[in-house]
């Protein structure tokens, strides 16, 4: 199965003092994940998928961007090529593509494979600035010396005069069919600097160590920030989870969402 991709989305407009560049995880195919909605905001597991244009892996490890029955479509350029990203067939996008919708322009980085999971988040210029040279070092000390560029992961276009064209594959997999399932939070703690999660739920023959899921708010039925959670156990009907981005339990959350195949 692929590793999830550490992708930057790069607001090309944002005035200066914005925080414009959004740190992001694209997923591997199977799960709701990191989406743009038909305004250009980036989304995280949105309830709406549907109406979303999906970010995911291949399961060649390629990032794909899989275009929605929108009324605003994705147009892609790269170099002197544009695209508009058909309603069900995948596009592959590489380093430094420039996604346009709802009035943005996105700029692609990719930063290479990741193990781990958490929701967009925005950075400013120099925190960006000291990711990207934390990348380069950590790139040089694992390929031997070869550093990552500076700014982006090795580009497939690196040394070309012009990047190969906008591929869109024509016979995509068949669309995996998910459905929703809640389960009720029964107790959280802190341990080891990180939210601890126990939950109840009616069925689990669908749940497996390693799954992602989302921590609901009681009151909007919504995702709580920074509430992604993992599968860390399961006995019976009850799972153990784990929320890497909090600290301390949250009041606001009766229940964690997971979205399964049937």
């Amino acid at each position: 199965m692929p590793s999830h991709l550490e992708v930057c989305l790069e607001e090309l407009d944002a005035p200066p003092e914005e925080e414009c560049f959004i740190r992001c995880v694209a997923m591997a195919g199977g799960q709701p994940g990191l989406a743009l909605d038909r305004v250009g905001l980036v989304r995280w597991m949105p309830d709406n998928e549907d109406r979303c244009h999906g970010l995911w892996v291949s399961a060649d490890g390629r990032l794909m961007l899989h275009g929605a029955e929108s009324t605003a479509a994705v147009v892609v350029e790269r170099g002197q090529r544009s695209q508009e990203a058909p309603v069900g067939k995948p596009l592959v996008l590489i380093d430094q593509d420039i996604l346009l919708l709802g009035g943005k322009r996105l700029l692609v980085h990719l930063h290479g494979e990741t193990e781990e999971l958490y929701e967009p988040e925005r950075l400013t210029r120099s925190a960006m600035r000291r990711f990207f040279e934390a990348a380069a070092v950590a790139a040089s000390l694992t390929l031997g010396g070869t550093a990552l560029a500076a700014g982006s992961a090795q580009s497939p276009t690196a040394g070309l005069q012009e990047p190969p064209p906008i591929e869109v594959r024509r016979r995509p997999p068949a669309p995996v069919r998910r459905i929703r399932l809640d389960c009720k939070i029964t107790g959280q703690a802190t341990k080891g600097g990180k939210l601890h999660v126990e939950a109840s739920c009616l069925k689990t023959t669908r749940l497996r160590v390693g799954l992602y899921g989302s921590l609901i708010d009681k009151k909007t039925d919504s995702t709580i920030s920074k509430g992604t959670v993992k599968i860390t156990a399961i006995k019976g009907s009850k799972i153990r989870l784990v929320a890497s981005g909090l600290k301390k339990p949250v009041r606001s959350a009766d229940k964690v969402r997971f979205y399964v195949r049937p």
